[in-house]
């Protein structure tokens, strides 16, 4: 039996999360995020200090456009910060920083074309994000979304 390559959308998924582990302060970011989930999560709850500041990606679902035997997907991606009891300023510059490796994949943001961080992707947006006043268990959590457009072909979704 074959041997079935990932799905487009699933490369797209762990690219995302290749580019958001890349913020370091090894390669030129304010902070270091510990922990990038993307396919199995925990419960903001449960997570440790060692594993904070942590990001989870969360797969909220894509609208398709068929345009001559080509899919063209807008995926939603709802990306939660979650830090220890931090100040509002640092939620902010987190979420800076992630702008900057998604569009740049630079911390000084000198190319801002650099968004492609897999070969189907063709744009990138935000959507709405809210910074969380929720003090649960110590944890401060922030949201934001991007909308991540690809093209695919119909039976390799």
């Amino acid at each position: 039996m074959p041997t079935l390559s990932p799905s487009i959308r699933a490369q797209v998924g762990v690219a995302l999360a290749d580019r958001l582990a890349s913020i370091t302060t090894a390669n030129g970011y304010q902070y270091t995020v510990k922990s990038v989930f993307q396919d199995k999560m925990p419960m903001g709850l449960d997570l440790e200090e060692k594993d904070l500041p942590a990001i989870l990606i969360i797969d909220e679902g894509g609208i398709p456009e068929h345009i001559q035997q080509v899919v063209h997907w807008a995926r939603s991606y709802r990306l939660q910060i979650v830090d220890g009891e931090v100040p509002d300023t640092k939620l902010a510059e987190l979420m800076r920083a992630i702008g900057k490796a998604v569009f740049a994949n630079h911390p000084t943001a000198d190319l801002t074309s650099e968004f492609r961080f897999h070969e189907r992707v063709y744009q990138v947006e935000f959507g709405p994000d809210e910074t969380d006043l929720f003090m649960i268990e110590a944890n401060r959590i922030a949201t934001m979304q991007l909308v991540v457009h690809y093209r695919t072909k119909p039976f390799d979704l």
